[in-house]
């Protein structure tokens, strides 16, 4: 999955105001998104958005770990349906506030002392796609107002008036919960009613990393301009040191590498030394006495979840190099939460940050 770039902001108005977060898409001239990968884990990724789009459902929850490609997947899906000379709109949900957050979405009627009205993106999006980022942050009255315009097929501005009509897809945009088949935490039970059955969870790339390669020389092509061949371009030794780091950004936090490489490097291939700087974790995870990964193993006897939760921390520190901002993330816990942790059990974090 090729993570493309965010576009520029859009800078409409809200009232008076200009709010910075929805993105449009020139959606006339813009390529459709590659998808890259040859893993079972994304092939399967891959099958289940091909289901997606050929089954006649509108809607759409996407998830998957911060970098791992959910908004490459939400245009490749726009960019290959039937609607994609429609335009395709984002919203980050995180950073705004609700008021903001619901005049985006559902625009701003006619109210004393406004020119005139202001329609949201369910409005600006017409028949296009509408790819709602981080939505689990938001609200669960502002879900659940969103779930109804999507069940209604309509929906109101705020301060009122004239219902408009909703006929845009919407994808959403959420983190795994790993414990419910791929539904994200944070979201609410009507909203994940209105997007239909399917779900696309995405793989990270720790569990797809034969696919590092490919994406490494694509993101050099991409990203300089260089067209190499199958050995070239990078060396190596970096290739290896990419297929053994654990990669806490996933596939965003890949290309990151490879800009750092290249504004470092002055010609090709580029080595370790390129992408040190940002990728100070950048080596391959110590393997045990027997050659296998670290895992946790339950004997036949059991054992206690704290037991089990102590060596998931072990193990996701020495992944992360002790990086708990990083272990936090894979853990899907918070940084202070995992210090507690950290703090409970007495375990030794050698460089910590």
């Amino acid at each position: 999955m090729v993570e493309c770039g965010k576009d520029e902001a859009a800078g409409r108005s809200v009232g008076s105001a200009p709010h910075p977060y929805p993105v449009g898409e020139n959606h006339g001239r813009r390529p459709v998104p590659p998808l890259l990968g040859e893993s079972r884990p994304f092939k399967a990724a891959l099958r289940a958005a091909e289901a997606f789009r050929t089954n006649g459902h509108r809607h759409l929850l996407v998830t998957g770990e911060a970098g791992a490609g959910k908004t490459a997947m939400a245009r490749h899906l726009h960019y290959t349906s039937h609607t994609r000379e429609a335009p395709l709109l984002v919203l980050d949900c995180q950073h705004a506030s609700p008021e903001i957050l619901a005049r985006e979405l559902f625009g701003v009627g006619r109210v004393p002392g406004a020119r005139q009205e202001v329609p949201g993106l369910l409005r600006l999006a017409g028949l296009g796609t509408l790819l709602l980022e981080r939505v689990h942050t938001a609200p669960s009255e502002l879900q659940d107002r969103v779930a109804l315009a999507l069940a209604r097929g309509e929906a109101e501005e705020v301060g009122g008036g004239e219902p408009f009509p909703v006929d845009c897809r919407v994808v959403v945009e959420a983190p795994h919960d790993g414990r419910d088949g791929g539904r994200s935490r944070g979201l609410t039970p009507r909203l994940l009613e209105q997007l239909g059955p399917h779900r696309i969870s995405l793989p990270p790339l720790r569990q797809r990393r034969e696919d590092v390669p490919a994406l490494a020389r694509f993101f050099l092509r991409e990203d300089g301009g260089v067209d190499v061949h199958e050995e070239e371009g990078i060396s190596r030794e970096l290739l290896k040191a990419f297929e053994g780091y654990h990669w806490p950004g996933n596939v965003r936090e890949l290309r990151h590498a490879i800009r750092t490489g290249l504004a470092r490097s002055r010609d090709l291939p580029l080595t370790k030394e390129d992408v040190r700087v940002q990728c100070r974790w950048l080596r391959p995870m110590d393997r045990g006495e027997d050659g296998e990964m670290p895992a946790i193993r339950v004997p036949p006897e059991g054992r206690s979840l704290a037991e089990v939760e102590e060596e998931l921390v072990r193990i996701t520190l020495k992944l992360t190099g002790g990086n708990r901002s990083a272990a936090s993330r894979i853990l899907g816990v918070s940084r202070p939460t995992l210090s507690r942790k950290v703090k409970k059990y007495g375990i030794p974090v050698p460089g910590s940050r």
